[in-house]
């Protein structure tokens, strides 16, 4: 089976700078300001934008995050990519739009990757100053995806926030936290009244043995939908902050 040469995350990382240099020589916004803008338009975060514009830009560029112009394949999408143990970005998660050949009306985030290239666990946000942080606190919130960690740290920048993709983590992910010393995990999935919403938080309170683990409601259906109002943004960032020393 040959591979899609976006499989290659570090080769469609480079390839998207390139295209953005070019887009710049038209006149056209940088990658940064192209994605700033695709995050207000596409997840309706503009109510809450004066709570998260002095840090929204540092976050997106600290989690390597981008959008994928339509003018390179697979865009239009949106990109988390991941780090693994050696800084490597090996794997990535996808928001493709339509028109995208990753888009599936049915599956909205897509991962790209050649997993046997990627060591340790799969990890957002894993930046050196988040776990400096989480470190120090000996805490952790967990969030199920990238735009709900996005959001997270656009308001806190201080938060001691990672997301593995899921409603889960693995038991590679419980031995990271362990080695990082971490005693607290707080819990902040999206708030869904279904079974399997419940069903992730719940399955983390049963097997991280290693740490107090709490479960705490989400004041919009995720994070990232909380920015889609002031109102439950700003009770957001209120939760977020009441997890810091």
């Amino acid at each position: 089976m040959i591979e899609e040469w976006f499989q290659q995350v570090p080769r469609l990382l480079t390839r998207t700078d390139e295209v953005y240099a070019e887009l710049v020589k038209m006149g056209k916004p940088d990658k940064l300001t192209a994605t700033t803008r695709k995050i207000y338009e596409q997840r309706r975060w503009e109510p809450s934008k004066r709570l998260i514009e002095a840090n929204l830009q540092a976050t997106i560029a600290s989690l390597n995050m981008f959008y994928c112009p339509k003018a390179l394949i697979p865009g239009p999408a949106f990109v988390f990519p991941m780090r693994d143990l050696y800084g490597h970005w090996q794997w990535a998660q996808t928001r493709p739009m339509p028109g995208s050949v990753l888009h599936d009306e049915e599956q909205r985030y897509r991962f790209i990757g050649i997993g046997y290239s990627f060591v340790g666990p799969k990890w957002f946000g894993n930046d050196h100053a988040t776990l400096q942080r989480i470190i120090e606190t000996r805490k952790v919130i967990l969030v199920e995806g990238p735009f709900d960690l996005l959001a997270c740290k656009a308001l806190v920048p201080d938060a001691p926030v990672l997301s593995s993709g899921t409603k889960s983590i693995g038991g590679d992910h419980q031995d990271y936290l362990q080695i990082l010393g971490v005693r607290h995990i707080t819990v902040l999935y999206d708030n869904e009244r279904s079974e399997q919403g419940d069903k992730g938080a719940r399955k983390i309170e049963r097997v991280a043995k290693f740490a107090k683990v709490e479960v705490l409601a989400c004041p919009a259906n995720d994070p990232s939908e909380a920015l889609c109002t002031r109102f439950c943004a700003e009770r957001l960032r209120d939760i977020l902050k009441a997890e810091l020393p």
